[in-house]
This record gives structure tokens, C-alpha cells and sequence, in this order.
């Protein structure tokens, strides 16, 4: 078991520092991948790119995305053919394009002063289609195509597009703006190279030569570094109180419309009425939030959490009634949760079908098995709800359930159950623009991402017939749980962040990703409250693994 342990650690702490590096490196990689426009098709194997197209050279290779949210794999690779006025032609071979290049054409305005279209029949247009807008990869609107010709077309006139110059413009059959990419700059890649063997060797040197985890060696190290705490304090409560009131004032709203929807089926679309109570809610919660922080000098997340909190020992032996009786409430929670879960599992092995094997890239096989491995994770979830279902037959129950609004919220917030509310509330992760699409840093985020699935899975099965929620089932302590107290978390967060990384082009995609570790944060928390006042086992557990989520710091 020493053995297990110990690998666990490894591969847990590997995985912290790993997804660490990626973040770091991803922003200045980001920055030095270039970004055009796929602006006009030629036909089904050559197009035009436009932007700064003198970064590049005959011969070059350049990748295709359609970027978005469901679809972050490139569609294929395109060659660079020639290099003129501004703008460079590549070709493609349709047999290698997961996707193909589609509809794309570029507008003018007539001798006539209508609109002109650089599209026609030959690639498909129709007399009544609508196409999409795009300047850069912002979507404006959509138009009409009036008339068809072989090799161009006439549009409608729109409002919005005297806003513009045309020339800047690019009409799509898609919804999505297809743009190519290019990163090639040898120096930063062999910094990357050289900064991720550098700290695995760093790693693998400290802990051969310690047996101790360097986790936990530099967290005596820092923790050696005197801090002034009142200053700590009194930074970390003031800037926190920006995220919690503006969570504490949109949450309750979006709650509310949520059970009339889904509940009453009330179609409540007074937008105006919303935004002023959601406005309200912020300048009031934000007035009680600094006039307690300032009165009391105490924290007023923390004196919040406690009004919720259990207090006082949960039942350790149950009555054969009781038993039942909890035993048939959390028949709910697995049907709440399980038929979630149900949904996700159908979902990811749609994606893989339609993915396909052999995949079509190198983007697309990473993430054909990362549907397989969340394939997987479900699979050991419902084994665990299936468990909780049929152990009654041996006798086996719960020892106690969390049936609380707090439970349901804090554990409902990290599923579709009640989390759409979080991302009607937050902006996409994802951005308009992939940052990392090619180099050595390309592979670290593959790999991560593959790796990060893996662990999260094991974490998981793992717990095997214990993983449950809202439930104390037992304790599990070997394995990932050796390491910290809650592994399945963290590793699900960085799964996300990994996964997702490709598509930070932006501080609001890095804030809204951070979003996971909030709400898992605040799942953690409720859950070792929980925990502690239901199993007598899981204070000596505390006792003997500390960390929550980073091993010797937190």
C-alpha cells in the first residue's frame, strides 16, 4: 500500500506542476501565435488568408480552426502557395480536413452601388441563403444573397454594415469565423522545452535525494517567510468581497428564474426588471459585506459559511427506520444526479462517434480519448450510485445524508443541475482564438490534458462503491486520498483548465475558469463540515491529511 501511495503522490503532484507550467507558458505563448483570416474560398482546395500575411513564406504551413466552445480541434492544415497584395493562398487536400473549408467570401460594392459578393454557384450559393458577417473573428450580423451568379453574388444591404469598411469584412455560411493560424519561433520553444525537463528534473532530483515530497519542502521554506497578517487580512477580505457580492446578488436572482422555469414553466423574460434587482442586490449585499468587514473586523465570508454550518454531531447509530428513511431520500439524489450523469455519458460517446477512429488530427485523437477516459469516470460514478441503491439488500446503508438546501446547492452547482445558472452568469472560457496550436507547449497541454483525464478517473474509481453524494458512505484514505483530502476535485479543476487552456485568449477566460475553483472550493468546504460531524473517522483522517487540495500548502 506504501507503494500505491507513494505513486499517487507522484503522479498528483506531478500533475500540479505541470498544469502550473502550462499556465504560465500559455499567455507568452499565446502572444507570439499569429492569427488570419480565412477570407475568401477558391474552391474545396485552395482559399485566400488575409492579416499579416508578410510574417509568412512559401512553403509555410498554417492550421484551420472553426474555434469555439464544442469544437476546439483544427479542421486541417493548409500550405502556403504564393504571398501577394496583402493576402496569401493556401491549398489544402480535402481527404486530411476534418472539416472542409466551406463557404467564405469577401465583399465589394458595385459599379451599381450594390453589394457584391466573391462567391457563386460554384461553390454552392443559393438565391435566399443567409450569410454571416464577421470582422476578425467578431460576428456583426447577417445578410440575404439576392442574386447568384457562377462566380459571384449580390447581397442585401444591412444597416450595420455602414458601419464598417467592406473591405474588412467576410461573409460565411457559418456561424463561426474560420481563421488560420501560425506559431513558429525556435527560441521560446526551446525555453519550453528546457523549462518543463528542467523543473521534472528538479522534482525527481529533490525527492531521490529527500524521500520527502518538494511539495512539502518548499512549503517549509515559504513558510519560513514572515508575512505582516493584518495586512494579509485585511487585502484578502477586501478583494474578496468583490467576487462574493457579485456572486451573493446574481445567484439569487438566477435561482429564482431558474424554479420558475424549470419548476412552474413561467416565461419571465423581464430583462429590465432583472438587471435593476440584480443591481439593487450588489450596492445593498456590497454595503452589509464592508460595513461588517470594518465593524466586527471579521470576516464576513467566513462568519456567512457559519450560519450554514453543522454544529453539532450527526446520529452514529441509526434506528432500522431511519436507515430506510435515508436510504429512500437519497434514492433522489441518485436520480438527480445519476440521470445527469446518464446525460454526460451519452454525450461523450456521441462526441467520440462523431470524432471517429482513426481520428482526423493529432487535436482530434486527444480528444477522442478524452471522451473515452470521461466515459470511464462516469461509468465508476454510476457503479458507485449503483451500489448505494442495492446494498440495502446485505444491510449495507448510509450512515448519514446532507438533504439540506446548502447540500443540494453547493453539490448541484458542480453539475448541470443548478451550475447552467453559474454560466449564464459567467462568460465563456473559451475565447475567440486558439493560443496554443503548435510548438513543444502543444504537446504539454495534449499530454496534461490525457494525464489529468486519467488521474481524475482513477480518483474516482479510487473510491469505488464509496463515491456518493451528499452521503457519508465511509472513509476512504489510501491512494489519491493519502495525498490530500480531496484529489477528485483538484484534478478535475486542472482536467478543465488543461483542457480548456487552449482557448484563454483573454483575462476574462482566465477569470472564468477560476470559476471551477470556486464552486469546488465551496463543495469541499461543505463537505468536510458534513463529514466531520457524521464519522467520527473522518476527524482522525483530517487529523493525518491536512492538505485539501496542494500538498503542505493548503
Amino acid at each position: 500500500m506504501k507503494v500505491l501511495n507513494r505513486a499517487c503522490r507522484i503522479a498528483y503532484e506531478l500533475s500540479l506542476l505541470g498544469t502550473f507550467l502550462l499556465c504560465v507558458l500559455a499567455p507568452i505563448h499565446g502572444s507570439f501565435t499569429q492569427h488570419f483570416m480565412v477570407a475568401q474560398t477558391i474552391d474545396v482546395s485552395h482559399a485566400k488568408i488575409t492579416g499579416d500575411v508578410s510574417t509568412l513564406s512559401p512553403g509555410a504551413y498554417v492550421n484551420l480552426y472553426r474555434f469555439h466552445s464544442a469544437w476546439k480541434s483544427k479542421l486541417g492544415s493548409g500550405l502556403v502557395e504564393s504571398i501577394s497584395n496583402g493576402e496569401a493562398v493556401i491549398s489544402v487536400d480535402p481527404t486530411k480536413m476534418a472539416w472542409p473549408l466551406g463557404i467564405q467570401g469577401q465583399i465589394s460594392r458595385g459599379a451599381d452601388g450594390g453589394l457584391s459578393l466573391s462567391a457563386g454557384s460554384r461553390l454552392g450559393i443559393q438565391s435566399g441563403h443567409t450569410l454571416n458577417i464577421f470582422e476578425g473573428r467578431n460576428l456583426l450580423g447577417h445578410v440575404k444573397v439576392l442574386e447568384v451568379g457562377a462566380e459571384n453574388s449580390t447581397i442585401a444591404p444591412a444597416p450595420f454594415l455602414q458601419k464598417y469598411d467592406l473591405r474588412t469584412l467576410v461573409a460565411s455560411r457559418f456561424t463561426v469565423a474560420t481563421q488560420a493560424t501560425f506559431f513558429q519561433n525556435d527560441f521560446l520553444s526551446g525555453l519550453e522545452i528546457f523549462l518543463v525537463l528542467f523543473f521534472l528534473f528538479v522534482y525527481i532530483f529533490a525527492f531521490l535525494r529527500t524521500r520527502e515530497s518538494p511539495f512539502i519542502l518548499a512549503s517549509h521554506f515559504l513558510k519560513r517567510i514572515p508575512l505582516p497578517q493584518r495586512a494579509v487580512f485585511w487585502s484578502v477580505n477586501i478583494l474578496a468581497g468583490v467576487p462574493f457580492v457579485w456572486f451573493m446578488s446574481q445567484f439569487p436572482v438566477q435561482l429564482v428564474l431558474y424554479i420558475l422555469k424549470n419548476v412552474f414553466h413561467s416565461s419571465f423574460k423581464m430583462a429590465s426588471l432583472v438587471d435593476t434587482t440584480v443591481l439593487s442586490l450588489y450596492v445593498i449585499i456590497g454595503i452589509c459585506y464592508y460595513a461588517f468587514l470594518f465593524w466586527s473586523r471579521r470576516s464576513p465570508i467566513l462568519a456567512f459559511w457559519n450560519l450554514f454550518s453543522y454544529r453539532k454531531m450527526l446520529p452514529q447509530k441509526n434506528s432500522q427506520e431511519r436507515r430506510f428513511l435515508l436510504w429512500a431520500l437519497y434514492l433522489i439524489v441518485i436520480y438527480a444526479f445519476a440521470s445527469t450523469l446518464i446525460g454526460f455519458l451519452r454525450g461523450d460517446i456521441a462526441a467520440m462517434r462523431q470524432i471517429g477512429w482513426p481520428a482526423p488530427s493529432q487535436e482530434a485523437t486527444f480528444e477522442f480519448l478524452k471522451y473515452g477516459v470521461w466515459s470511464l469516470t462516469v461509468i465508476g460514478c454510476l457503479v458507485g450510485y449503483g451500489h448505494s441503491l442495492v446494498s440495502i439488500l446485505w444491510g449495507k446503508y448510509v450512515r448519514n445524508l446532507d438533504f439540506t438546501i446548502v447540500g443540494w446547492l453547493t453539490n448541484g452547482l458542480c453539475y448541470p443541475l443548478f451550475g447552467v445558472m453559474i454560466w449564464r452568469i459567467t462568460p465563456s472560457f473559451i475565447g475567440l482564438d486558439p493560443i496554443i496550436t503548435d510548438g513543444p507547449l502543444q504537446l504539454l497541454m495534449f499530454w496534461m490534458g490525457f494525464f489529468l483525464n486519467i488521474f481524475y478517473m482513477l480518483t474516482i474509481w479510487n473510491l469505488g462503491t464509496m463515491f456518493g453524494l451528499m452521503a457519508d458512505k465511509g472513509v476512504r484514505t489510501w491512494g489519491f486520498y493519502s495525498v490530500v483530502r480531496h484529489p477528485s476535485y483538484m484534478l478535475e479543476v486542472l482536467m478543465f483548465a488543461a483542457t480548456g487552456i487552449v482557448g484563454f485568449s483573454g483575462g476574462v477566460q482566465w477569470l472564468s475558469i477560476s470559476m471551477y475553483f470556486f464552486l469546488y472550493w465551496i463543495r469541499s468546504e461543505r463537505e468536510d463540515n458534513f463529514m466531520a460531524h457524521s464519522n467520527p473517522k473522518y476527524l482522525d483522517y483530517q487529523k493525518e491529511t491536512r492538505d485539501k487540495f496542494i500538498p503542505g500548502v493548503y
